[in-house]
């Protein structure tokens, strides 16, 4: 095949002329206590992140002399975002007031409001969304981060010589992540409708299924240790007459549309 230009270029603009990394936005909250997501104005000083990788950890088994790779854990790293930062220090104080929660006082002091995970009964951990845009201006794809905290805050460098505007970097931990664009249900249904049992705590079976009926359990998710829910397992609806309303998203994890139960299923209590 001849090279061709044109061709090319047409191939490319079918797919909107290709994806610019410059072309993002970012939200990042906390669900603790005192601590404050980032503000719409905040969030612009993010100028630089991450579509995070996914890592499934090989397993090495050996057999007959050579050793065989087998799949092992799936693995997340770090997710890391560069910072502006504005003379008022807004994100930056907001991180080390998240971190002082998280682990106490600087000094190493652990009292009710620092240092215990589970003060004003609000569990710690976040979540953050990095979105990318189209050169349209509209949403292409989303990314969400799930039990998200700062782990890292990195130093900033101050310089008499030095005349740029000060930036720094966080490092975020997370459990897992989800993708999905605007329009895809399966990869955007909120975590209160995840039913994958991979995902639960404390899980309490309330009602064996019957003919018309699944499984009913009481559970808790393990982003959220202080409510209590009442739910089925998605797993167990793949081979019934519920499986049209089980979706699975990209990282494998499995939703549960509960709406065609015609039940009154959710929270049901708040410790």
């Amino acid at each position: 095949m001849a090279f061709s230009p044109a061709a090319f270029k047409s191939s490319l603009s079918k797919a909107g002329g290709g994806a610019r990394p410059s072309l993002f936005k970012v939200e990042i909250n906390s669900s603790m206590a005192g601590v404050a997501g980032l503000t719409s104005t905040e969030a612009i000083l993010v100028k630089s992140a991450a579509l995070p990788a996914s890592n499934i950890a090989p397993l090495a088994v050996n057999y007959a002399g050579r050793a065989y790779k087998w799949q092992g854990f799936r693995t997340y790293d770090l997710w890391n975002v560069t910072v502006i930062n504005d003379e008022n220090f807004s994100i930056r104080n907001k991180m080390m007031e998240w971190m002082r929660k998280l682990s106490g006082t600087m000094e190493g002091e652990r009292t009710a409001v620092y240092g215990d995970p589970s003060a004003e009964g609000t569990w710690i951990d976040g979540e953050a969304i990095v979105t990318q845009m189209g050169v349209g201006g509209k949403s292409k794809q989303k990314y969400k981060f799930y039990n998200l905290w700062p782990t890292e805050l990195g130093e900033i460098a101050v310089d008499w010589s030095n005349d740029a505007i000060e930036e720094y970097t966080i490092g975020f931990a997370y459990d897992y992540w989800s993708q999905g664009s605007d329009t895809s249900s399966a990869n955007n249904i909120p975590p209160s409708m995840r039913s994958d049992f991979r995902l639960k705590d404390n899980i309490v079976l309330l009602q064996k299924a019957t003919s018309i009926l699944p499984n009913i359990y009481a559970f808790k998710y393990k982003w959220d240790k202080f409510t209590t829910h009442i739910g089925v397992m998605a797993q167990e609806l793949l081979d019934t007459g519920y499986s049209s309303a089980v979706h699975k998203d990209s990282n494998g994890f499995y939703s549960v549309d509960y709406s065609k139960f015609r039940l009154p299923f959710g929270k049901i209590s708040k410790i």
